[in-house]
């Protein structure tokens, strides 16, 4: 006979419900409580380990990668990418990690100059009339001028823009990436006043200018911008902006990204931003005089002397012209760099790395000269020295 099972009453039914009710609250409560606990360690070992990267000091390194290379006396590195540029009187080549070169030209200079925007490159022979565009794959374009050149800038595009100087007159002439001549400009001390400095948007589209111009025996300056574009054309020598600074020197102007541009004076600078027609957003006074200058990927930093052990302080602003950083330091310098998130102080044997949070990364010598230092990731940067270039890991 088949077993049957009782009636259970309501009341012993609501009992049980409760009790599973209970025990499923449980259950759920408890498998949370693992997750949040499981996030929550997570989270505390994530957090220590940025804790101890952006705010760790260092005091060693290892050397875990060597390439020899034989250099002369005036060979000199820029960053490119992931990649070096090396350059001297005899040419310029693009390195790889591996020490192999990525491309090679030769040529004759007594004074090569380069500038660098993003993955184009110009490289000129200041004093000289030799001018090479190249790209990441090698050279893109070559101009020969008939007047000496004293400065030059390029564009990502790889349009430059040339000062040629001619016995008291100097010429601006903007060229594109196969030389052929788009625009030139004259200039003179007496008519628009002398070029002190130029640079060109990372677009192209906009050129700024520095000039020094004389009045009453005083000398002044005048940052002038031009427009290439079609809002260029409905003005006069397609300048569309400038701004007159009395009794000031502003020697330095340069572009941080497309629309806004940094002009640094003698004591103080200026910030730029406009899309077409630039106007003057921010200005900066200090209190002694700017002793150097350095640029990031859109930021600058400026140098001041001061008072006190640490002689040095160093200032670091964003494209807006924020305040980012600001250190004291008594290293006596020659080269201080913005590279990647680090700011590299240093001269033929000593090195400081401070992160942008002020933190002291590393401090140190070394035993050979340094030519030049930058950061590649994490705690890693590159060394180059005379005869060789090391890769080195801070620990």
């Amino acid at each position: 006979m088949s077993k049957i099972t009782p009636f259970r009453k309501k009341d012993e039914l609501h009992v049980d419900m409760k009790e599973y009710t209970r025990k499923l609250f449980q259950h759920r409560a408890g498998v949370a409580g693992r997750i949040a606990a499981c996030v929550v360690a997570v989270a505390v070992l994530v957090g220590a380990m940025v804790w101890h990267y952006v705010y760790r000091s260092y005091e060693s390194y290892e050397v875990y990668n060597s390439i020899d290379h034989a250099d002369t006396i005036n060979t000199r590195y820029e960053e490119y990418g992931e990649f070096l540029l090396r350059y001297s009187k005899d040419g310029v080549s693009c390195i790889r990690m591996n020490g192999e070169a990525a491309w090679s030209q030769p040529f004759s200079a007594q004074d090569p100059i380069v500038n660098i925007c993003e993955s184009s490159v110009v490289v000129a022979d200041r004093g000289g009339n030799q001018i090479y565009i190249f790209d990441e794959t090698g050279l893109k374009g070559q101009v020969n001028t008939l007047l000496p050149v004293q400065q030059v800038t390029v564009s990502r595009q790889g349009v430059i823009a040339v000062l040629l100087e001619d016995h008291g007159v100097s010429w601006i002439h903007l060229f594109d990436q196969a030389g052929e001549e788009l625009i030139k400009a004259r200039c003179s001390l007496a008519e628009t006043g002398q070029p002190m400095s130029l640079s060109l948007a990372p677009d192209g589209s906009k050129m700024a200018v520095s000039y020094l111009q004389i009045e009453n025996g005083m000398a002044n300056s005048c940052i002038v911008f031009y427009n290439m574009g079609a809002v260029g054309d409905n003005f006069v020598d397609k300048i569309v902006s400038s701004k007159f600074y009395q009794g000031l020197l502003v020697p330095r102007v340069q572009y941080l990204d497309t629309d806004t541009c940094v002009a640094v004076g003698e004591t103080g600078f200026y910030v730029y931003e406009g899309a077409e027609i630039p106007e003057e957003i921010k200005t900066e006074e200090m209190e002694t005089e700017i002793r150097s200058i350095c640029f990031g990927d859109r930021e600058f930093g400026l140098i001041c002397e001061q008072e006190g052990e640490e002689p040095y302080v160093l200032r670091v602003y964003n494209e807006k012209g924020g305040l980012v950083l600001e250190q004291s330091f008594a290293l006596k310098y020659t080269q201080v760099k913005l590279s990647a998130d680090d700011v590299i102080i240093y001269n033929d044997s000593e090195c400081a790395i401070y992160g942008k949070n002020g933190v002291l990364r590393y401090e140190g010598t070394f035993s050979d000269t340094l030519i030049n230092v930058y950061a590649l990731q994490r705690r890693r940067y590159v060394v180059i020295h005379p005869q060789r270039t090391d890769q080195i890991k801070l620990k």
